[in-house]
């Protein structure tokens, strides 16, 4: 098997890796959502509860014979909700929290993986004194798989030195 061959391996063999990697983050951030999700419905069976109890409460106050004004009334129901809201908009703090830092944690990961392929783009068998040595066989006439041979390189590296130097 030539070099290529083994790099072509490596690079299978690492994105199967980096795929594995990826579901099984995805698998781990979809548990979270979950929890999350959970969180949420409760806290939206905790509301509704609420509003029941006081809608009863406010069903009761006008039962009674004592008039209530309106404005007595709006003020009870006002603080009844100011109660329950400020639970709910505290754990929605934390869920927008939560989120946040998943988000940031995501696309760290993302800018590694991406910079880890960047390095795998570029041939590190081939060096600057490779390049000259290559130039210059090519210049006297020494055919890619000759030159290949001699510099114990691939022919792809021979023509990708070539195209890059735009020689040929």
């Amino acid at each position: 098997m030539s070099v290529m061959e083994y790099m072509l391996m490596g690079l299978g063999l690492l994105l199967i890796y980096i795929t594995y990697f990826i579901i099984s983050r995805d698998s781990q951030q979809n548990k979270k959502i979950d929890s999350m999700a959970t969180v949420i419905e409760d806290l939206h069976r905790q509301i509704y509860a609420l509003e029941t109890q006081i809608r009863q409460e406010v069903d009761l106050l006008s039962a009674v014979d004592a008039p209530i004004s309106k404005e007595e009334m709006n003020m009870a129901v006002e603080r009844g909700m100011q109660s329950i809201a400020e639970p709910v908009a505290a754990s929605l703090e934390g869920v927008e929290h939560n989120i946040s830092t998943f988000k940031d944690d995501f696309n760290k990961r993302l800018h590694h993986l991406e910079d880890g392929m960047r390095s795998l783009a570029m041939p590190s068998a081939v060096n600057s004194m490779d390049d000259a040595k290559i130039i210059a066989r090519f210049k006297q006439g020494a055919e890619l798989e000759t030159i290949a041979k001699e510099l114990h390189l691939s022919k792809a590296e021979v023509e990708f030195v070539l195209k890059i130097n735009k020689i040929r």
